[in-house]
């Protein structure tokens, strides 16, 4: 048995039938083994500290379409699941 976890960054300020499109996505992290790995928080925490930091601080950002400059701020959502189950939330 191989044993893949999977990190996904998922924009959900997008419609719903948008946001499991691959062009809306971003993989963060890919661990792949027979065996789990022993400290994945190896792995996850650079990204659990950059969404901490976009949570309280923000970044500075453009918009696009007016050229002004705000303050983005991101927020984690948590979603731990098998791909069926993830289907059924997203």
């Amino acid at each position: 048995m191989v044993l893949i976890i999977l990190v996904v960054i998922i924009n959900m300020n997008v419609p719903p039938n948008e946001r499991v499109k691959w062009e809306n996505m971003m993989i963060s992290t890919i661990c792949t083994g027979p065996i789990e790995p022993s400290h994945l928080m190896t792995w996850l925490q650079p990204l659990v500290d950059s969404l901490l930091r976009l949570s309280t601080h923000g970044v500075e950002a453009i918009d696009g379409t007016t050229g002004h400059v705000f303050n983005l701020k991101a927020h984690a959502c948590l979603l731990i699941a098998d791909a069926m189950a993830a289907r059924q939330v997203l």
